[in-house]
Parts: C-alpha cells; structure tokens; sequence
C-alpha cells in the first residue's frame, strides 16, 4: 500500500530519470522513505541520497546522525551531514521555526532535482490544526503540499507519505525489520505540536475515527481554493516582471479581501512572511488616506515595507536581521 502510494505520486508528478535527496531524520517515517525511494529507484532511474541535518538541540543528535549514516551505507545510499544551532533570534522566531530555517536552509546546498520530506497523514493534520489555532488563512490552513518549491534552490521538495498513517509506517518498518530512533522531545507535551498530537488528536479520534481522512480531504479543497485565490491575485497585480515593489494604485482600486489578497500574494511570491493582520490592516488603511505620509514603512520580523514615492511600496529585507 505505502509503496503502490509513493509510485503513483511519483507517475503522478512525473519524476523520472531525476535525483532525489531524501531528509533523514533516522525517525520511523524518513526511514521508511528512504527505504521504498531506494527500493524504486531501478523503476524511475532515480539518483537517491540522504542527508541529515543535526540542528544540536538534543544530546543524541550526535548518535542520531551516526545511526542515520550507518543506515544509508547499508543499503548503498550516499549520504551527507549538516551541523547548524537552531537557536531564537532577534526576529522572534521560536525555536522549532528557526530549525526548520536551519535545516532548509541546508537543503538549498544540496545538489538534487528533488528533496523528498517524510511528512505523513498525521503531521499534514497537526499542521492544519496549529494554523487553524494561530487564526491562519487559507493558505496557511491548507497544509503542506505533496511538491512545492524550495525558495532559494531550483530544487522542488517531495512529500509522497502525506496521505499515509504514522501507524501504517510504523508497521511497515517492523515487517521489513527497519530500525529507527526516537526523538525524547516527541514526548514532552510542552511544545505545541506535541501537545495536539499526545493530548488532543487521540480524544478527537475517539468521537472520529477518520479524522486524519477528513481532515486530509479538506486540505485538498483548500489547496484549490488557494489556487484560485493566487490566479485572482497575480490578475489583480498585473505586470508579474516587476517583482519587489507594489502599486498603491492598484491596492487602492481593490475591494479590501482582495487588496489584502493581492498583498498576501505578493509576499508569498517574495519568499517572505507574513505580516500581522493589524499591520496588513494598516498598511491599506495608509495607501487609502487622502494625504499619505511621505516617509511610511510597515516593519515585521526580518522584512519592511517601504514607501517609494507616491505610487508604491518596495519590500526589503532589514539590515542585520537576517
């Protein structure tokens, strides 16, 4: 079943006579990833290797990316390693978001056509279920997709076991006497995530038991809409050559959803987050005033707004927080 899923991705997306790295974590479900790509790379003509990313938060990353490597050599993967500090910064990102930084921004050196990433059923509904309890969009409640790009690379990431169960992952490893680590702080319900997926999902499963289904089947839908909503945006932006700078123009001759659409879009297509609804709010509530400031800026984490002249706003990343 796992393998029948990860061929029709494969056929589905086209990927063939490629190269695919796959992100070893020595975790049950990269395990199992790396496993089944290497099983069909004959099928595909696929190039596979692994890499492991030791952000240094644990005292066991060190044997993690021993076991990792130890693995790949077994089964004739070749295989590379990472070592960065996922630390908070100044920019207030947390500490989860600052290693997935990290380790992304290790991918990006990675000579492959594809990244492939072992996100499963379980981790797309967590993720639907932080952002749905962070007040996210449709963008943001619309999860992970199976292939999307790497900002920064000309590689695309993969994610072929979205629609399969932990559960099922984890039986299919002990019926192919696979051996994977486990991370302790997958056990310490302080962390957001782990309280949702150790607290909360498993009563939510008891009323419904096919939850991780339905809630899968509603990702989908979101992706659509979210689909529609960037061709509606990139109409609403006009001339996509420009990339950094937006027209007060054009926002001001926009109904507020899409003016704040066009601007979500916008930033999405810039690679950088977004910012706050208050600050969104009122960076259409400044183009919109009779007499504008000359000198406006809308400032958020690493990244600012700035007024040009009187026609638009360039975005720019702050100097330092980077």
């Amino acid at each position: 079943m796992i393998i029948g899923q990860v061929k029709k991705h494969l056929k589905e997306y086209g990927i063939k006579n490629t190269s695919i790295c796959v992100g070893l974590s020595g975790g049950v479900d990269s395990v199992v990833l790396m496993y089944i790509l290497n099983y069909l790379k004959g099928d595909y003509n696929l190039n596979i290797s692994a890499v492991y990313v030791n952000h240094n938060i644990s005292r066991n990353s060190h044997d993690w990316g021993v076991s990792c490597e130890n693995f790949a050599k077994s089964i004739g993967v070749n295989f590379c390693s990472f070592s960065v500090n996922a630390t908070k910064n100044q920019a207030d990102v947390g500490l989860e978001a600052s290693a997935r930084a990290e380790r992304y921004n290790c991918f990006k050196m990675i000579n492959a056509n594809y990244i492939a990433l072992a996100h499963h059923q379980d981790d797309q509904v967590e993720t639907m279920m932080l952002q749905l309890l962070r007040g996210a969009g449709c963008d943001g409640v619309s999860g992970m997709e199976l292939v999307s790009n790497l900002n920064g690379s000309n590689a695309k990431l993969f994610r072929p076991l979205l629609d399969v169960k932990k559960s099922d992952l984890i039986d299919f490893a002990i019926k192919n006497n696979l051996s994977w680590i486990e991370d302790e702080s997958n056990f310490e319900s302080e962390y957001k995530r782990n309280f949702l997926r150790n607290d909360v999902l498993p009563l939510i499963e008891k009323q419904f038991p096919s939850y991780r289904k339905t809630l899968s089947r509603s990702s989908k839908n979101m992706h659509e809409t979210v689909s529609l909503l960037e061709d509606l945006a990139a109409f609403d932006y006009g001339d996509e050559s420009v990339k950094d700078i937006i027209s007060i123009k054009k926002i001001n001759s926009l109904s507020l959803p899409r003016a704040k659409n066009m601007i979500r879009w916008f930033l999405k297509r810039n690679s950088a987050n977004h910012p706050s609804v208050a600050q969104l709010d009122e960076l259409i509530k400044q183009c919109r005033v009779k007499h504008p400031s000359k000198c406006l800026s809308i400032k958020w984490g690493i990244w600012e707004f700035v007024k040009q002249d009187k026609e638009y706003f360039k975005l720019v990343l702050q100097k330092g927080l980077n």
